[in-house]
């Protein structure tokens, strides 16, 4: 069995046929050519691999349970920062955990939030729990002050990416098409 002709050495299984002399490719792996796989972005340092012909982010696993932050802490696939407090009211609802900035605010004002009161971070940053940072607002005006703030602007060089991998992209379904 010849080996698969994007290079990862996998053996092909096909049968000898006259009619097929163009190269052959483990299925999904034709969609490789001028991918390499990058290290996983949890820092663990190995190869991500591929998933369905593209270059995978992660190890399978990587980043299922979040970033561990410490003993009882860490952040959550959200952004948001949880403590590990069993006796907290509020924290059966969640395994035992406890989202950081609506403890601190509980702490600040030496009471337990109630669900309907919410923790705005002002400065948008989930995982910057510093008072200064943080506002109790009624979840209506919470809802009101994020559909009225304008995006954030991109910078040129995140504009110029998106535009030349979306051109490839139509560039690939209109080949297809």
């Amino acid at each position: 069995m010849p080996p698969c002709a994007c290079g990862c050495g996998e053996p092909v299984k096909w049968s000898q046929n006259a009619r097929y002399n163009e190269p052959r490719f483990v299925k999904g792996h034709d969609k490789r050519l001028g991918l390499k796989p990058r290290p996983c972005e949890c820092g663990c340092g190995e190869m991500a691999g591929f998933w369905h012909g593209r270059p995978r982010r992660f190890i399978s696993g990587h980043n299922s349970k979040g970033m561990r932050r410490g003993e009882g802490r860490y952040v959550n696939a959200h952004g948001y920062v949880l403590l590990r407090l069993p006796s907290h009211p509020r924290a059966a609802s969640m395994g035992g955990y406890v989202m950081e900035h609506r403890y601190l605010m509980e702490q600040h004002l030496g009471r337990y939030l109630e669900l309907n009161e919410h923790v705005h971070h002002i400065n948008h940053d989930r995982s910057d729990n510093r008072l200064e940072n943080l506002m109790l607002i009624d979840p209506v005006e919470h809802a009101k002050y994020h559909t009225s703030q304008s995006r954030r602007p991109q910078s040129e060089e995140h504009r110029r990416k998106t535009s030349e991998a979306m051109k490839r992209v139509w560039a690939e379904r209109r080949r297809q098409g």
